[in-house]
């Protein structure tokens, strides 16, 4: 089986442009390289993370979102419960057509990166059970309740992606302290066409 879908690779690479055999190991091979000096250079991944769950109630307008979490605020002060409130809100337009201005959800549970920076960084510094002040993001306006916190196993992929950016922020970096001179004829060497196909670009790993 491995023998055939290899063979129907290569043909079907072959069939888009003059790609050699030895062009695709090489391509490989370097991703192979990369991917194995990243393993040794980005060592202090944790293999696990702290979890939040939380529930946010969302006031969307730009120019009334802030004040409306500001009276959400002020009824859940008054003894108003959290639920109650935010689904009274949050009642669906009457027409169809139009966009819920005022959204309430329980989140679930999610982890570093999930939520956008200001919202994560609100539910960080909060107590089980407490109500944070309104959160501006490029969402609009968020009041969040925190629900749980939790030191869960990060998957495979989630360290596989946190390594590599952490990889790509190191490389970044030595690229500031060398100075990269390209060989003008080189760039006239190279052809313009034909691009590699759109279908063996999602192939490839990137």
């Amino acid at each position: 089986a491995y023998k055939s879908n290899y063979k129907d690779f290569m043909s079907y690479v072959r069939s888009y442009g003059r790609i050699s055999e030895a062009d695709i190991f090489d391509y490989y091979h370097a991703q192979l390289l990369r991917q194995r000096l990243a393993e040794a250079l980005i060592t202090d991944i944790s293999t696990e993370e702290e979890v939040l769950w939380a529930r946010h109630i969302l006031f969307r307008d730009e120019e009334t979102g802030e004040q409306q979490a500001e009276d959400f605020l002020a009824r859940l002060d008054a003894g108003d419960d959290f639920v109650a409130v935010a689904d009274e809100l949050s009642l669906p337009p009457e027409d169809e057509t139009e966009e819920a201005q005022i959204i309430f959800e329980d989140l679930g549970w999610f982890g570093e990166g999930d939520m956008v920076e200001p919202f994560e960084t609100a539910a960080l510094t909060l107590e089980i059970g407490e109500i944070s002040q309104p959160v501006q993001t490029t969402f609009g306006w968020h009041v969040i309740q925190l629900l749980g916190r939790d030191i869960r196993a990060r998957s495979q992929s989630d360290i596989d992606q946190f390594r590599s950016q952490a990889f790509q922020e190191w490389l970044n970096t030595q690229r500031l302290e060398y100075q990269v001179d390209i060989n003008p004829e080189w760039i006239e060497a190279v052809p313009t066409s034909p691009d590699i196909p759109e279908q063996i670009k999602i192939q490839l790993p990137e």
